[in-house]
């Protein structure tokens, strides 16, 4: 049976209200409202048996999307000031925060949720630690890489032709046109994804299979208050070849999508997600390639998903492109999402 891959796509937020960070860190000492409309609150706040600990918590519409604790006086946090700030930041998202691996350049450890919905950035030889959710993980990991790495908009410095797309060349021959406006998270946020991905499923009992996986490019949309992204992965080896995936029969169809069903159901509950609606596999072609392509919808904190995701075979690989967008936002993104799925094209 032919098998296929399954990406991992998710959101979340820190539960915290203003008044609720009142309640754990007492009195905000100042206020300050950023650029972008995020508005920042500092805390000092008493904790029996910690040090000086100042706690700066950003908002966007009454929720804190980031916490940072910091003691600019120590190297490190205590043990027991660390398990507390743990606890406390396990309390805020109501999941649990695993260890996943260091930083590329070694200088920070990245903590994830089991959903990818959350990271917590714990620096080496500073006494600082950050949790933040997906969205803002961007704007703190970029730290961690050249200015050439970091979170970047689609859009290329060069004449603006009209479009408000971007045709993107993707390395092994693959191009796609996306929106402009999106940005594009930094290969640090792209591998805590991947490396937590992973996690997720080995919790749910789900085995991994020794295929080769190579983002090509992931994209998000913005304004941040709203919710699309397309994600492009190059899987070697490929599902099939071209012309086993053209020859593929109603049943074997049927036999890949109940599988691929099964593994979402088992996945997402261990995430705190539910799949509802899943469509089972179809042929499809996609730049001239035969696909396979399947559709779902799962539960979200700000209301349903959709999900699409198509496995394209040529020789030698499979490429797999990973749509979502919040169903409620579907009058926004549903057109972007099928203009950027016939936007690809291949030259290899």
């Amino acid at each position: 049976m032919i098998c296929l891959v399954l990406a991992i796509e998710v959101r979340a937020g820190i539960t915290e209200s203003p008044e609720k960070c009142v309640s754990i860190y007492g009195e905000p000492k100042f206020t300050r409202k950023e650029d972008d409309g995020g508005v920042i609150h500092g805390y000092e706040p008493a904790f029996e048996g910690f040090g000086k600990c100042i706690v700066m918590a950003l908002f966007r519409e009454d929720k804190a999307v980031s916490l940072r604790y910091k003691n600019p006086a120590r190297a490190a946090f205590t043990p027991d000031e660390f398990a507390l700030i743990a606890t406390l930041n396990e309390l805020s998202l109501g999941k649990k925060l695993v260890k996943v691996g260091p930083s590329p350049d070694k200088t920070k450890e990245i903590w994830s949720a089991a959903d990818n919905s959350a990271y917590m950035i714990v620096h080496t030889g500073q006494a600082i630690v950050e949790v933040m959710t997906q969205e803002e993980a961007v704007s703190i990991i970029k730290q961690m890489t050249p200015d050439s790495n970091r979170k970047r908009p689609v859009q290329a410095a060069e004449a603006d032709d009209g479009s408000k797309f971007k045709t993107m060349k993707l390395a092994h021959g693959v191009t796609v046109d996306l929106p402009k406006s999106w940005w594009l998270p930094d290969k640090d946020m792209n591998e805590a994804v991947e490396t937590a991905g992973q996690a997720a499923a080995e919790n749910s009992g789900i085995e991994i299979m020794p295929d080769k996986h190579g983002c090509l490019v992931w994209a998000q949309s913005m304004p941040r208050t709203t919710y699309a992204s397309i994600r492009l992965t190059r899987v070697t080896p490929p599902l099939g070849t071209p012309d086993e995936i053209a020859a593929l029969t109603a049943a074997e169809l049927k036999e890949m999508g109940d599988h691929a069903h099964q593994l979402l159901r088992n996945m997402r509950p261990a995430n705190g997600l539910e799949v509802k609606d899943f469509t089972g596999c179809s042929l499809t072609t996609i730049g001239g390639q035969p696909a396979v392509g399947h559709r779902y919808r799962r539960t979200g904190q700000k209301g349903d998903v959709v999900v699409a995701d198509y496995q394209i075979s040529r020789l030698g690989d499979t490429i797999q492109v990973t749509l979502a967008y919040r169903e409620s936002e579907a009058v926004l993104w549903k057109p972007v999402t099928e203009r950027m799925i016939r936007s690809i094209k291949f030259s290899e």
